[in-house]
């Protein structure tokens, strides 16, 4: 992982990291906090030149410090139907995030950036048609993918069923030609919100599975917007209802 801020973000998640490599004679107040950090979880810290950081952030905008870490701690179905569970046996609506074919690094990082920053249960996606998680998501997330619990599923319709059916999710699709104005969709209770890329849309056998279809109109000469974007506006909805919902209960 490369950066400032997603080395800083994963220190304070307590992911575990092996070593800290930062740039030789940099002695900045953020570089001096992420090495007192690193030191106090154990992690080996390293000066380097900056050509050796180069190496290791394999093109990644490095600012001067690259961690090696465990690999992406990666949740499979099973552990979502438990966690999801477990959040509704808390007097939690568990709030989803489906990806469908979100094949850029940069949007599948702002997206999960996005989804941490709404409190989302989850970020769930296919194991095929999506970007592998590499440090370029993590840059592009800030580090906040060590804060969000990330899925990996086979079939995202059948993954999609399965919640459905098991813990009453209501799924949204979000459309960019139909579906109802997304704030007249009832974001409360337990409830996933598909995104498709930008170029394609979410998949005829994806949407097929959703409980109905949200737009975000707009009122310039754009047809739509990107995933991340889309995603924000969306989550940040289904934030603002539930919060109503919350004040009203008491």
């Amino acid at each position: 992982m490369a950066g400032r801020n997603p080395v800083r973000e994963l220190l304070r998640s307590g992911r575990p990291i092996q070593r800290l490599w930062v740039q030789e004679g940099e002695r900045s107040g953020s570089m001096s906090e992420l090495v007192a950090l690193a030191r106090r979880q154990g992690a080996v810290v390293q000066a380097v030149p900056r050509a050796r950081l180069d190496e290791l952030s394999a093109g990644v905008v490095h600012q001067g410090v690259v961690a090696a870490v465990t690999p992406f701690p990666v949740l499979e179905l099973e552990q979502l139907l438990e966690l999801v569970g477990r959040e509704e046996e808390r007097g939690r609506w568990p709030l989803l995030l489906f990806l469908d074919g979100i094949q850029d690094p940069q949007n599948l990082g702002a997206c999960i950036r996005v989804a941490a920053g709404a409190g989302a249960t989850a970020v769930v996606f296919a194991d095929r048609r999506t970007a592998p998680l590499t440090a370029a998501v993590s840059k592009a997330a800030a580090g906040t993918d060590a804060h969000i619990p990330l899925v990996r599923v086979k079939n995202l319709a059948q993954a999609i069923s399965r919640l459905q059916q098991e813990e009453g999710i209501t799924v949204y699709a979000a459309e960019s030609g139909g579906g109802r104005p997304y704030t007249e969709a009832l974001w409360q209770g337990p409830v996933g919100i598909i995104i498709g890329s930008e170029g394609t849309g979410v998949h005829e056998l994806v949407r097929k599975r959703a409980d109905g279809t949200v737009s975000i109109p707009l009122a310039g000469p754009v047809e739509s917007l990107n995933a991340a974007t889309a995603a924000a506006v969306l989550l940040f909805e289904a934030v603002r209802q539930r919060g109503q919902a919350a004040m009203k209960r008491h």
